[in-house]
C-alpha cells in the first residue's frame, strides 16, 4: 500500500470482508464458514490473531450503533489508494447494506485501533509463488 501511494496509483482489493469474517464474531458461524473450503483455507491458519481484530470492529460497531459490516467497509472505503472494491453477495439485503458502506466515516482513533492489531496474512492459494529448489 505504501508503494501505491508513493507511485499516486490506486487499488481495487479483494476479499475485503475476508469471507464475512469480518461481519460476525469468531463464535458466530454461518453457513459459509461451514461449508466454504476455500475461504477456510485462505483464513483459518490466521484466525487466532484476527480475533483480536474481529472483536475491535464489533467494539466500533456498538459504539457506532452500526453493523459489523458496515465498520470493516468504512475501513476499506477510508484509504485513499482503494479506488473500488469487490464484495460478492447472495442476497439483496447484503447489497442494500454494502451500499451504506459508503456513508461511513470511522474517526482516525478508530482507524488505528483496528490497525494496530492487524498481522498481514501469508499469502495463500493462487497468490502463492511455489517455492525454488
Amino acid at each position: 500500500m505504501q508503494l501505491l501511494e508513493e507511485e499516486k496509483m490506486v487499488m481495487t482489493p479483494y476479499s475485503v470482508l475476508a469471507a464475512g469474517r469480518l461481519c460476525r464474531l469468531p463464535e458466530e458461524e454461518s453457513e459459509r464458514s461451514k461449508d466454504d473450503t476455500n475461504s477456510n483455507f485462505k483464513y483459518d491458519h490466521c484466525k487466532e490473531v484476527d480475533k483480536v481484530v474481529i472483536k475491535r470492529v464489533k467494539e466500533i460497531a456498538d459504539k457506532m450503533k452500526i453493523s459489523m459490516t458496515l465498520v470493516s467497509l468504512g475501513w476499506i472505503l477510508s484509504k485513499k489508494i482503494v479506488a473500488s472494491i469487490l464484495l460478492g453477495f447472495t442476497k439483496i439485503e447484503q447489497l442494500e447494506e454494502a451500499v451504506k458502506g459508503l456513508q461511513v466515516k470511522l474517526s482516525d482513533e478508530d482507524i488505528k485501533y483496528l490497525e494496530e492489531a492487524y498481522v498481514p496474512h501469508k499469502l495463500v492459494g493462487p497468490m502463492l509463488k511455489p517455492e525454488k529448489k
